[in-house]
């Protein structure tokens, strides 16, 4: 008996398309629990007191959970790093401490966010943002009666936000690979011998890999 060739034209549809009949782009990561870590470059903020400023390394590693296909909540330890030339009226503790060379500031938090995903299969872009807690460190190089080598610390810890945007691409049911900007706002005062708030904050460029449990 011969076939129908509707019914065969139908089959044959069916045969072609069963990702899209079965799952939206993205409903299989949904309800996952991820790791991510990215790395980087740093473009730091400017301040009038801290002259000649250079970005150094970013390093983000977080615990990511899928919430639905458009939505990501994410918490994670997240680092970045300058250079500056040492301000000219900052003075060591003691008599004997006497500042040398550049200055290193150093900014690293605990901070929570959400993603804003726009499943289109493999490839996924974002926007997203959050705040932290952030600890900004100026380390300061020294010479203690004249020996090199030194370093000492001054420290401030407050609350800042961030902004993000970037693309995944997903190659599996598990891993992913992106680039992601970030702009990192935070404030700190390390007291009367840098005058006024410094802008600890910066915008960075963060290599990632994810992969879900």
């Amino acid at each position: 008996m011969k076939g129908n060739p509707l019914l065969a034209l139908l089959a044959l549809a069916l045969l072609a398309a069963p990702p899209a009949l079965a799952q939206a782009p993205g409903e299989e990561r949904v309800g996952r629990p991820y790791l991510y870590g990215g790395l980087g470059g740093v473009d730091p903020e400017r301040n009038p007191q801290l002259a000649n400023p250079s970005g150094q390394l970013a390093l983000a590693l977080g615990l990511g959970y899928r919430q639905s296909r458009y939505l990501a909540w994410e918490a994670e330890l997240a680092h970045h790093s300058q250079r500056v030339d040492t301000p000219t009226n900052l003075q060591g503790p003691f008599f004997f401490v006497n500042v040398s060379g550049r200055t290193e500031l150093f900014t690293t938090g605990a901070a929570a966010s959400a993603r804003l995903i726009y499943p289109g299969g493999r490839f996924e872009p974002y926007v997203g943002g959050g705040l932290g807690l952030y600890r900004s460190t100026l380390r300061v190089p020294a010479e203690v009666f004249g020996i090199s080598g030194s370093t000492f610390e001054k420290n401030d810890t407050e609350l800042g936000l961030h902004v993000l945007a970037g693309a995944d691409y997903h190659f599996g049911q598990r891993a992913s690979v992106g680039l992601q900007y970030r702009k990192v706002q935070v404030d700190a005062d390390f007291g009367p011998e840098i005058a006024g708030t410094v802008k600890a904050g910066a915008e960075l460029l963060l290599a990632q890999f994810r992969f879900a449990f």
